[in-house]
């Protein structure tokens, strides 16, 4: 019966985690710490970017990590195990936003070496401030919209055509150009640009009335 108590992992512990315990426990150690720290940052770029799940992909994370790690000794079983695990501690932390403290609370529950507990903490640390900084960034740049930067325009009179020989009738060629460089050409009556800028007049009215009576904190 599996007396592991319910965590960030589920109410068992996962079978691969069971297993990466035991081998990293092992005497003589199969993964020496070089190894181990370049599969754990692996797993790690897994579970936060996604990893593509085919043959040539898996051979692909095989052959990268046999040159990260240098060890003839790590066969593809073992390196597979050790991702495998790893992704899933991370995966399971990073979604259910468990604290730090627990996550390593629960590493050493499974018996984890404690230096590899420290290293998934690390690890989970960073990820967690990359991911913030990026949000930031997202919310504070990406979702803003753009703003009015210049407004051009210029009047253009017919005096007569072919066709018809009224004269004097005047149009308004606009230019809009926002913060991120678009530019929108549009013409209009003389009559619609006069209530564009009373309006608008209106409005910037409307808002300075509007700050004049927000109180002084």
């Amino acid at each position: 019966m599996d007396e592991f108590g319910g965590s960030f992992l589920g109410s068992s512990l996962p079978e691969e985690v069971k297993a990466l315990s035991k081998l990293l426990r092992s005497d003589p150690p199969v993964v020496d710490d070089g190894a181990l720290r370049a599969i754990m940052k692996h797993a790690l770029s897994i579970s936060v970017g996604g990893a593509v799940q085919s043959k040539e992909a898996a051979l692909e994370r095989y052959n990268k990590l046999k040159r990260l790690c240098q060890n003839d000794s790590l066969t593809v079983d073992i390196l597979e195990l050790c991702v495998s695990a790893f992704s899933s501690i991370f995966k399971a932390a990073l979604r259910s936003g468990t604290p730090l403290e627990q996550v390593y609370g629960v590493c050493q529950d499974a018996k984890l070496p404690e230096p590899v507990a420290k290293g998934i903490v690390q690890l989970l640390k960073l990820a967690k401030k990359d991911m913030n900084m990026q949000d930031k960034q997202s919310s504070g740049h990406d979702n803003m919209l753009p703003s009015l930067t210049s407004v051009r325009w210029r009047v253009a009179a017919s005096i007569s055509t072919n066709t018809v020989n009224r004269s004097l009738r005047s149009v308004v060629h606009m230019e809009l150009k926002n913060s991120s460089n678009d530019v929108e050409r549009f013409e209009m009556s003389a009559e619609s640009f006069h209530m564009l800028r009373y309006n608008v007049a209106r409005a910037l009215k409307a808002m300075d009335d509007g700050i004049s009576h927000i109180p002084a904190s």
